[in-house]
């Protein structure tokens, strides 16, 4: 018996609102490995760095993997995990394919060796990188209207002053005069 060997690749979001916990995705990867036979042999993550860029390290330790034949399947807890940008999911596909390997999902099952599967793993990913953009849309949209209210984009406080009940700001003793 040939067991596939997989590495579960787990990427904890940078948006709180999204961040879904490592140990959760770990938990689903390991159930559906026990489902489909396969052994884990690596478990990878990168907490709290954005999908939306691929200089990650365990991503690389995961591809690599697949590539010098340590691993046979790469197994996400979602689509989304993987990547938020359509040219490196372009990219990690064709290099799973190239070595032989594959990428799975343990919550969104799909058969990557139909078409049908194909087309709807490409829609799953052009969606997370559809949401990655309009959260990156909607983030630029607050900090400018933070700049033209007069307060700081990343909604922090501002330095050299002190936030007063009435919301407005008054010299902070000790740092206004080093900003002045």
């Amino acid at each position: 018996l040939n067991r596939k060997r997989a590495v579960l690749y787990l990427r904890q979001s940078t948006y709180r609102e999204e961040s879904i916990s490592l140990e959760l995705q770990e938990t689903a990867g390991r159930e559906y490995c026990a489902r489909q036979g396969y052994d884990v042999v690596a478990v990878e993550s990168d907490p709290g760095i954005s999908g939306r860029t691929w200089k990650r390290p365990a991503v690389q330790r995961t591809m690599g993997m697949i590539e010098d034949g340590r691993a046979d399947v790469v197994v996400l807890w979602r689509w989304s995990r993987l990547s938020r940008n359509r040219k490196d999911w372009a990219l990690a596909i064709d290099r799973c394919d190239i070595a032989g390997g594959s990428i799975e999902s343990a919550t969104e099952p799909l058969d990557t060796a139909t078409a049908s599967g194909r087309f709807a793993r490409g829609l799953m990913t052009e969606y997370a990188a559809f949401q990655s953009e309009q959260i990156g849309e909607q983030w630029k949209e607050a900090h400018a209207r933070r700049r033209r209210m007069g307060l700081p984009s990343d909604g922090a406080p501002r330095y050299g002053y002190d936030k007063q009940p009435d919301g407005t700001y008054a010299p902070n003793a000790t740092e206004a005069p080093v900003l002045a």
